[in-house]
C-alpha cells in the first residue's frame, strides 16, 4: 500500500485546497525555503497522528490552521492505494470560541485515533516506530551508540514487536497452563458424570426396547382379533346370501298368491254379475256371501300389501309370513268348495232367471224413464261440482297465495332482526372501536412523549460523546507530547552512560537473562547531584566500568563469555568477595575553606553497595577550586569541582575536561520519574475516559435502538389507528344502510299485511259461497 495523493485545505502555509499526487517508487518535492516542502511532512503526521504539535512546529493545534480571512477549520486528507482499493484517512481541526475540536475520519467514517492506528498497524506502520525522518534525526543517529542505533533498526523492522509479543505469549502460556489443570479436574468430573449418564442411557435404552415389545405385541393381539371377527363377518355373509334366497323364493310365492287372487277374483265377479240378475232372498244371501267373500279377499289383498312392505323384513318375520301364507291357503281352499256349491245353486237360480226377465223388461222401462230423470239430474249435478271445484281452486289458490305471503313476511322478519342484530353489533364494535381508537391516540401521546425524552437523552449522549472525544484527543495529544519528552530524557540517559565495548556486551548479556549474578556497572548503581557529578566521575575514573557481580563464579562466567566471543576485557567486583575497607574520615577537614564534603558522602547508593564505592572512592576529598585543593596538600587525595585531580603522592592532573555523564544525574531520574508518572497517570485517566466513552456509546446504541423500536411501535399503532378508523367508517355507512333497508322492509312488510287483509276477506266469501 502506497500514498496515492495528498489533500490540504487551509493547512499551515496552504490556504486554499491543494491536491499533491504521489506515485510508487522515489518521489522528490524541491522548492525555495519556505515554499511549504516541510509543511507536507507535517500534513502527513498531522492527518495520520503520528507526532505531536511541538514535532509539526506548533504549540497549538490551531496555529496549523492557514492564517488567512476566515479561516477556522485545517484539513488533510491522505488516500491510500493498493491491488485492490483505495482507503482515505481525514483529520480536520476547527477552531471555537472555547477551544479547538479535532476529529478523525475512515472512509468518511468518525473514528478516534486509536482506530487510524490499527488500521497503519495492520499495514506495518506503527505510531512508535520511525516512519518520517524529520530534520536532525540523521545527525542524531549518527551520534547514537550502537545499541541504541541497534534499538531503532529493531523498532523499524519491527522485531522489537515480536520480543512485546513474545513476553505477552509467555504470560499467556502460564495463565494456559493454570487453565489446563483446572480444565483437567472439570474432566475428571466429566467422565464421571459420562459414565453416570452411560449407565443412564443403557436403562433408557432397555425401557425403550421392553415399550416396543410391548406395543409389537399389542399389533399381534389386534391381528388376532381382527382375524376372529374377519371370519365371523364371513359366516354372517353367507346367513344373508341364504336369506336374501330365502327372501326371492318367498317373493315369488306372493306373486304366485297375487296371481291366484287375481283369478278368484275374476271369478268372484263374473258370480257377481250373476246373481246380481237375482232378485229373491235366496239372491240376499249369497250377496251377502259374495260381499262376505269379498271383504276377505279385500283382506287378502291388505295382507298382500304388508307381505310386500315387510319382504325386506328376515329371519323370524319370514316364518311368520309363510304361516299366514299357509293359513290364506286353507280358506282359498274353502272358497273354492264353496264356489262349487253356489255353481250347483246357479243351474237353479238360471230357471228362475228366464221367469223373471219378463218382469226385467217391464222393470227396464221404467228404469230407463227414471235413467233420463237420473241423467238430468246428474248433469246438473256435474255442472255445480265443476262450479264448486273451481271455487275450491280458487280458494286453494288464494290461500296458498296467503301462505307465500306469510311465509315472505315471516322470512321479512327475520330478515328485520338480523338487520337490528347486526346493526346493534356494528354499534358495539363502533364503541368498541371508539375506545381502542382512544387508547392508541392516549398511547401515541406517551409514545410522543417517550420519543421526545429518549432523542433528548441521544443528543445529551452525544454531546457527552463528543466531548470525551475531544477530552481524549486532548489526553492522547498531552500523553504523545509526554512519551516524546521522556523518550528525549532516555536518549540523554544513555548517551551519557557510554561504556566500553565489553562491558556493553556483558549488560546486553545481562538484559537478555544470559549471564545472572551481575547488578551492573559502578555508575549504574549511585546517583549524584547534576553540580557534584564531574568531581565524582574524575575521582572514580575508570572504576565507573567496574561490573559489580554477586559473587566470583558469576564474574567467571562472565569472564567465560567475553572469552567465547571474543569480546575483550572487563574489570569485575565479586560483591560478597570485596572486603571493608577501612577508611578514616577525619570531620575536621570538612571546616577548612573550600571543602565540599567526602566523595563517598555525596553520592547517593544502596547499602548493600556500600563497600563498593568505599573501595573506588576511598577517601577522596571534593573541594571547590584547584587554589584551595593545594592548600589542603598533605597525604590527602582531592578532586575539585573543576575535575582536577591531586594524588596522595603529591601527582597532579587537570586541565580542560568534559562531563562524560557517567554518572547518573539526581535532576534528569527525577525528572524521569516524574515524566513517568504523569504517562501512567494521563493513561489512567485516558483509560477511565475510554470506559466512559465506552459506556456512553453503548447507550447510545441502546437509546437508538429503544428508539427505533418505540418509531416502529409508533407506525404500527398509526397504522391500526388509520385501520380502526377506516372499519368504523365502514360500520357507520353500514349503519346507514342496516336502517335503509330495515325501513324497505318494513314498508314492504306493511303492504303484505294490507295484502293479506285482502286476501282474508276474498277467502271469507269463498267459503260462503261453497
Amino acid at each position: 500500500m502506497h500514498i496515492k495523493k495528498i489533500a490540504l485545505k487551509n493547512f499551515k502555509s496552504f490556504g486554499k485546497k491543494v491536491e499533491i499526487p504521489l506515485f510508487r517508487g522515489f518521489t522528490v518535492i524541491s522548492g525555495p525555503n519556505g515554499s511549504g516542502k516541510s509543511n507536507i511532512i507535517d500534513s502527513i503526521l498531522f492527518c495520520l497522528g503520528l507526532s505531536h504539535t511541538r514535532l509539526l512546529r506548533a504549540e497549538r493545534l490551531t496555529d496549523l490552521i492557514h492564517n488567512g480571512k476566515d479561516c477556522d477549520e485545517a484539513e488533510v486528507s491522505i488516500v491510500f492505494k493498493n491491488e485492490k482499493e483505495e482507503v482515505k484517512v481525514t483529520r480536520k481541526v476547527r477552531r471555537t470560541e472555547k477551544g479547538y475540536y479535532s476529529y478523525y475520519y475512515l472512509n468518511g467514517k468518525s473514528v478516534n485515533l486509536s482506530e487510524i492506528h490499527k488500521f497503519l498497524a495492520k499495514h506495518g506502520v506503527y505510531s512508535d516506530a520511525y516512519n518520517v525522518v524529520m530534520q536532525g534525526d540523521v545527525t542524531r543517529i549518527t551520534e547514537m551508540t550502537p545499541l541504541q542505533r541497534r534499538k531503532i533498526i529493531d523498532d523499524i523492522a519491527g522485531i522489537s514487536e515480536f520480543d512485546e509479543k513474545k513476553e505477552k505469549a509467555l504470560a499467556e502460556l502460564e495463565i494456559v497452563r493454570e487453565n489446563i489443570e483446572k480444565l483437567e479436574a472439570v474432566l475428571t468430573e466429566v467422565n464421571f458424570r459420562l459414565n453416570q449418564l452411560e449407565k443412564d442411557r443403557n436403562e433408557a435404552l432397555r425401557y425403550k426396547k421392553l415399550v416396543d415389545e410391548k406395543e409389537l405385541n399389542k399389533k399381534y393381539l389386534l391381528a388376532h382379533k381382527f382375524k376372529n371377527l374377519d371370519s365371523k363377518i364371513k359366516r354372517l355373509n353367507s346367513e344373508i346370501q341364504k336369506f336374501e334366497l330365502s327372501k326371492d323364493k318367498l317373493s315369488n310365492r306372493i306373486v304366485e298368491i297375487n296371481t291366484q287372487i287375481q283369478f278368484y277374483n275374476s271369478k268372484a265377479l263374473e258370480i257377481s254379475s250373476l246373481i246380481s240378475q237375482m232378485g229373491d232372498e235366496k239372491y240376499k244371501q249369497i250377496q251377502d256371501r259374495i260381499l262376505e267373500i269379498a271383504s276377505e279377499i279385500e283382506g287378502i289383498k291388505k295382507s298382500r300389501d304388508v307381505y310386500s312392505n315387510e319382504i325386506s323384513r328376515i329371519g323370524e318375520e319370514i316364518t311368520k309370513n309363510l304361516v299366514y301364507v299357509s293359513k290364506l291357503k286353507g280358506e282359498l281352499e274353502e272358497l273354492d268348495r264353496e264356489l262349487e256349491e253356489l255353481e250347483v245353486q246357479k243351474l237353479s237360480v238360471e230357471e228362475k232367471v228366464n221367469e223373471l226377465e219378463a218382469k226385467a223388461e217391464l222393470i227396464r222401462a221404467k228404469l230407463q224413464e227414471t235413467d233420463e230423470k237420473y241423467k238430468k239430474l246428474r248433469d246438473e249435478l256435474i255442472t255445480k261440482r265443476d262450479e264448486l271445484d273451481r271455487l275450491k281452486e280458487r280458494k286453494a289458490n288464494v290461500v296458498r297465495q296467503r301462505d307465500r305471503i306469510v311465509e315472505t313476511l315471516r322470512r321479512i322478519d327475520l330478515e328485520i332482526e338480523e338487520i337490528k342484530a347486526s346493526k346493534i353489533k356494528a354499534v358495539e364494535s363502533i364503541k368498541g372501536i371508539e375506545t381502542k381508537v382512544n387508547e392508541i391516540e392516549g398511547k401515541l401521546n406517551e409514545m410522543d412523549l417517550e420519543m421526545g425524552e429518549l432523542i433528548k437523552r441521544r443528543n445529551e449522549v452525544d454531546n457527552s460523546i463528543f466531548s470525551i472525544r475531544n477530552k481524549l484527543s486532548l489526553i492522547e495529544e498531552e500523553i504523545r507530547a509526554r512519551e516524546v519528552e521522556l523518550a528525549k530524557i532516555k536518549a540523554s540517559l544513555s548517551t551519557i552512560q557510554t561504556f566500553s565495548k565489553p562491558v556493553e556486551l556483558v549488560l546486553e548479556a545481562k538484559n537478555r537473562k544470559a549471564l545472572p549474578g551481575i547488578y551492573g556497572t559502578v555508575s549504574q548503581l549511585g546517583e549524584v547531584e547534576e553540580k557534584y557529578a564531574l568531581a565524582l566521575e574524575v575521582s572514580a575514573g575508570n572504576a565507573l566500568q567496574y561490573i559489580v557481580v554477586d559473587g566470583v563464579d558469576d564474574a567467571v562466567r562472565a569472564i567465560n563469555y567475553l572469552k567465547q566471543i571474543r569480546g575483550g576485557r572487563a574489570t569485575f567486583i565479586p560483591l560478597r568477595k570485596i572486603k571493608d575497607v577501612d577508611v578514616e574520615l577525619d570531620s575536621s577537614i570538612l571546616s577548612k575553606e573550600g571543602v565540599i564534603d567526602y566523595a563517598i558522602n555525596l553520592i547517593k547508593f544502596d547499602k548493600k553497595f556500600k563497600n563498593v564505592f568505599k573501595f573506588i572512592l576511598r577517601d577522596t576529598i571534593v573541594v571547590d577550586n584547584i587554589e584551595n585543593a593545594k592548600k589542603l596538600m598533605d597525604n590527602r587525595r582531592i578532586v575539585t569541582l573543576e575535575g582536577d585531580l591531586i594524588e596522595r603522592t603529591g601527582l597532579i592532573s587537570g586541565g580542560s575536561t568534559t562531563k562524560r555523564g557517567m554518572l547518573i544525574s539526581k535532576e534528569l531520574m527525577e525528572k524521569e520519574r516524574k515524566i513517568s508518572e504523569e504517562i501512567v497517570s494521563l493513561n489512567e485517566e485516558k483509560e477511565i475516559l475510554y470506559r466512559e466513552l465506552r459506556y456512553n456509546e453503548d447507550l447510545r446504541r441502546k437509546l437508538q435502538v429503544e428508539i427505533e423500536k418505540l418509531n416502529n411501535n409508533y407506525n404500527q399503532f398509526k397504522n391500526e389507528l388509520s385501520i380502526l378508523v377506516s372499519k368504523k367508517e365502514d360500520l357507520e355507512a353500514s349503519i346507514r344502510n342496516f336502517d335503509e333497508s330495515a325501513n324497505s322492509k318494513m314498508d314492504e312488510s306493511k303492504e303484505l299485511y294490507q295484502e293479506i287483509s285482502k286476501l282474508d276477506s276474498e277467502i271469507s266469501e269463498l267459503d260462503r259461497v261453497i
